[in-house]
């Protein structure tokens, strides 16, 4: 075998290497482009949980529950972009001490006199609930932001 039946067999094995890793590569890209369209979509779903949330403070009614698609955010973002690490987490604790508030407010204002609500209690409940709202925006809005930049470097290999 000759020089040039070498460099033949060298360029097939080379060529069969650099196929698999674009095509693998891109594989991955696909993937991630994918669950960032499906983390879009928890996140919309989650802004709109976060409105009905607003909607009953104004109306000084109890909350209307947790926030079921936090978990979800959470696991899409530790399996494929853990360099959004730290806003997810942000999300989960506040979400978390959210749900513990409010599982205690709801049962001070359910023990109150007569079934009627200190306005005091009403108030202090009401403020205390904007602001866990308010946090958990700003951890989706982070989330999204991160989400983007991940979709531009993503979109630079399609």
């Amino acid at each position: 075998m000759g020089i040039s039946g070498l460099i033949a067999i060298v360029g097939g094995l080379a060529g069969n290497f650099l196929t698999y890793k674009l095509t693998t590569s891109h594989g991955k890209q696909s993937l991630r482009l994918n669950k960032l369209e499906h983390l879009a979509a928890l996140t919309h779903e989650f802004e709109q949980w976060l409105a009905k949330e607003r909607s009953a403070t104004l109306a000084r009614t109890c909350a209307s529950g947790s926030p079921s698609t936090v978990n979800h955010i959470n696991t899409i973002i530790r399996i494929y972009f853990p360099e959004m690490q730290d806003a997810v987490r942000d999300l989960v604790k506040t979400a978390e001490h959210y749900n513990v508030w409010r599982s205690e407010g709801e049962s001070h204002m359910t023990a109150s006199h007569n079934g009627t609500v200190d306005h005091a209690v009403r108030e202090a409940y009401s403020e205390k609930h904007q602001y866990f709202l308010l946090k958990m925006m700003e951890s989706k809005i982070s989330i999204e932001k991160k989400s983007a930049q991940i979709m531009q470097s993503l979109l630079r290999y399609v």
